[in-house]
């Protein structure tokens, strides 16, 4: 998605609803590149997304994190982090008043159960500030579904 100003006019032959629902999806580009940029740490899915943030959208280098599940570990890799068959729990960071994070942490909570099925000793770790009551009920201690709400430093 590349917002442009050209998308701020409607262009002739373009219904009201149409330029209505342009300016509602470059408003919600415009809010997650200030998320971007507000953000300690953004994992990226590519090396072509890692260059694209740095360069049209200004996101500093040192910001900017391969996710390993996505793509290849960069080359000064931390030799003391486990390798993922040492790994064993699962983590998910996401603020809540962002509707996809609750989402995403309903569809977790279904899911689990199946997971613990393979994994037994596994546990989901959720954080994220400003969850509601709702998100907190989650919470399954013995289960292994633990929702920690905000937290100051991971």
């Amino acid at each position: 998605f590349d917002p442009s100003t050209s998308m701020l006019h409607p262009q002739k032959n373009k219904n009201k609803k149409e330029h209505q629902s342009r300016l509602k999806l470059h408003d919600t580009f415009l809010r997650e590149l200030a998320s971007v940029h507000r953000s300690d740490l953004v994992l990226v899915c590519s090396s072509e997304e890692m260059e694209m943030l740095e360069r049209k959208w200004q996101i500093p280098r040192w910001k900017l994190v391969p996710a390993s599940f996505f793509c290849s570990e960069p080359k000064n890799w931390d030799a003391g982090t486990p390798s993922f068959d040492e790994r064993t729990d699962f983590v998910t960071v996401g603020g809540f008043k962002h509707p996809p994070n609750v989402d995403c942490i309903n569809i977790l909570h279904k899911l689990w159960p199946q997971i613990r099925v393979r994994l037994p000793a596994a546990k989901m770790h959720v954080y994220g500030a400003y969850p509601s009551e709702k998100v907190l009920s989650l919470h399954d201690e013995k289960n292994g579904f633990l929702v920690h709400g905000h937290v100051e430093d991971l």
